[in-house]
């Protein structure tokens, strides 16, 4: 652990990021993943820390470039057929942990484009034998036998193969999906999954998680019980860090849901959304004016700006390509 509690500097600026301290363990990346660089500049980040140690690496999102090594099954539904531990019962993870089943939930209804009223049926779970899935899985299985029934059955059984592949670090690789919230659903199933295992590490490990945000389930027009569920699937991770040795980086192509996250540390680079838009002169103020130059006339898809809203301090990376680590030591990235 010890090797991994070093900076990340920006060569330029002289600038550090202290990535593994509690008050500068939460950051969002802002960028577009067509015109800025903000793709390499997180595999740069990942790169380095796999190297230092190879279980501080957490990522989910998009395919990463790389072999895969191993593939391990995550069950859920195992998982929640066990008990809390008699110290954390009615405690903070008890609340996350029906947080995560009501999210889930949610996101069925939507997939369904049913009412959760008239679709899952109320339930009461035995807190000292389970956890809070296994008594809607009993009062599912419990109804009449029909094609809803059968349909969420066959959702629920998904939760018991949940795949993080070993490539480079622990990836929840997410592909192509069919809709929105098919994509929503498979994003709550990789935060849900890393919260369970992080639940059960039996010793210390500083751990870096990435999660890669597509645009179409943060955008202006998504529907909006999607934005929502994925606010709050965000703001667990980002309230994990304060509880674990983990440092979080959210990376979006969008502003929302950066904001309502209350994320001390934020990095924008070159984007593209209509939700606060860079380009209307009105917020053209929240930015250092050389960034705009930049973006505007430049098109620098390296160049960014570093915010941290504790202090107000805004600091103009020059290029994000020029990122150190461990005494001045230039990052290589060592994926083809």
């Amino acid at each position: 652990m010890q090797n991994l509690m070093n900076p990340f500097r920006f060569e330029d600026e002289n600038f550090e990021w202290h990535w593994y301290d509690l008050y500068s363990s939460k950051t969002a990346i802002i960028g577009d993943k067509h015109i800025s660089n903000k793709i390499p500049f997180l595999e740069k980040i990942c790169d380095t820390l796999y190297e230092i140690d190879n279980k501080s690496l957490f990522w989910i999102g998009d395919v990463r470039p790389g072999n895969l090594e191993t593939s391990d099954q995550f069950n859920m539904l195992e998982f929640e057929s066990q008990p809390a531990e008699r110290n954390v019962k009615n405690g903070h993870f008890e609340e996350t942990r029906m947080t995560f089943v009501q999210l889930y939930f949610e996101a069925l209804c939507i997939k369904k484009g049913v009412a959760r009223s008239e679709f899952i049926p109320l339930a009461s779970y035995r807190r000292h034998q389970e956890g809070p899935l296994n008594g809607y899985l009993r009062a599912i299985n419990s109804l009449q036998d029909s094609e809803e029934k059968e349909w969420l059955l066959a959702e629920l059984k998904e939760l018991e193969t949940i795949t993080w592949n070993y490539k480079r670090g622990y990836v929840y690789e997410i592909k192509e999906v069919g809709s929105p919230v098919d994509l929503l659903i498979e994003y709550l199933k990789g935060i849900w999954s890393y919260w369970a295992l992080t639940s059960s590490l039996a010793e210390p490990q500083q751990m870096l998680l990435v999660v890669d945000i597509p645009k179409v389930l943060t955008e202006m027009d998504t529907n909006a019980d999607i934005k929502r569920i994925i606010s709050s699937l965000l703001g667990i991770i980002v309230q994990l860090s304060e509880i674990i040795t983990m440092s979080v980086i959210i990376s979006t192509e969008t502003m929302f849901p950066v904001p309502e996250l209350n994320i001390r540390h934020q990095l924008y680079l070159p984007y593209s959304s209509n939700d606060f838009s860079w380009q209307q002169e009105e917020n053209q103020q929240f930015f250092n004016s050389d960034v705009i130059e930049a973006w505007s006339t430049n098109n620098n898809p390296s160049c960014g700006i570093w915010i941290d809203f504790a202090t107000g301090e805004k600091i103009t990376i020059t290029d994000t390509n020029k990122i150190l680590f461990k005494k001045g030591v230039e990052i290589e990235s060592v994926i083809e």
